[in-house]
């Protein structure tokens, strides 16, 4: 939702009193099968390609962390210079 918001030309904002439901994952199985997990890697290499221009600009996230783990670990070198925001 965000990214297509941002490539719309809108801001997202952050609120801590909004209560959101997201159901699609009480109805999808876990990717067990081959089939199944064929389908999540193609997935989320559209989305990758879709999104790439956006992915590595995030400004909610951190950028002392890493792009190259999905383990949130730090980057090294920092991604960003002293001074730089």
């Amino acid at each position: 939702f965000c990214l297509k918001a941002k490539a719309a030309g809108l801001r997202t904002v952050w609120t801590p009193y909004a209560i959101l439901y997201h159901h699609e994952s009480a109805s999808r199985t876990k990717d067990a099968d081959s089939s199944q997990q064929i389908r999540a890697q193609r997935e989320e290499a559209y989305f990758t390609a879709k999104w790439e221009n956006f992915i590595g600009m995030d400004p909610a996230y951190n950028p002392n962390l890493t792009l190259e783990h999905e383990n949130f670990s730090l980057s090294y070198p920092p991604r960003t210079r002293l001074g730089e925001s």
